[in-house]
């Protein structure tokens, strides 16, 4: 699995590279991360601790799965359009599929942009704990600690176990992590998910008070 060139213009092209930044997101920055600590130049390893930054803040999260679906959406209607042999009856029907998909995701689509976004994010070792520092009264400065190294053991195995790969939000992360038992392996990191679905739970609730 490549990372598009920047030079494929097409817009089938720029949806491979998004799914294929998200599904090697994890290796883009441990390459990163390894630039920063060993990296020939000052001023690479300053434009790659720049970078990680940015790539790891939620705006860019948001921006890299919000455009994945809308580029998914449109992925066929794009693909049909640079055929030579265009067929105009199916591609002005894509067209209209593909503008009342938008509308639902326009509609009802937020929620689950933002767990899925949540659920990529629990990959994140520096986000868990982050996360755990915020809520001292759940997470003492030990049990911190301690996360840092359970997330370390608890990323290897998620990354090496089949059964987690085809998961689809952090409700199902939570529920999978109980049925084979990772709660109890990684009690610290189940709590942390735990956490993130309440919260989530929590801002969803809230956003409904007010629409």
């Amino acid at each position: 699995m490549n990372l598009k060139r920047p030079g494929d213009t097409c817009w089938s092209s720029h949806y491979g590279a998004l799914v294929n930044l998200i599904h090697m997101f994890s290796s883009v920055i441990d390459v990163i991360e390894t630039i920063i600590e060993d990296g020939l130049y000052f001023n690479q390893r300053v434009e790659a601790n720049i970078l990680i930054g940015l790539l790891q803040t939620f705006q860019s999260m948001f921006d890299l799965h919000l455009m994945k679906g809308v580029l998914g959406i449109s992925n066929e209607l794009s693909q049909a359009l640079q055929r030579k042999d265009q067929d105009i009856v199916n591609a002005m029907k894509l067209v209209d599929i593909s503008k009342q998909h938008l509308q639902v995701m326009r509609d009802d689509g937020w929620n689950s942009l933002l767990e899925e976004i949540t659920y990529f994010s629990a990959f994140n070792k520096q986000k868990l704990i982050r996360l755990a520092q915020f809520y001292p009264s759940d997470f003492s400065m030990v049990q911190v600690s301690f996360l840092d190294n359970q997330c370390e053991t608890y990323i290897h195995d998620m990354r090496s176990t089949e059964e987690f790969s085809a998961l689809k939000g952090i409700g199902q992360l939570a529920e999978k992590m109980v049925e084979m038992k990772k709660d109890v392996s990684y009690p610290l990191v189940y709590s942390s998910v735990t956490l993130a679905l309440i919260l989530l739970v929590a801002t969803t609730t809230v956003e409904r008070a007010f629409f």
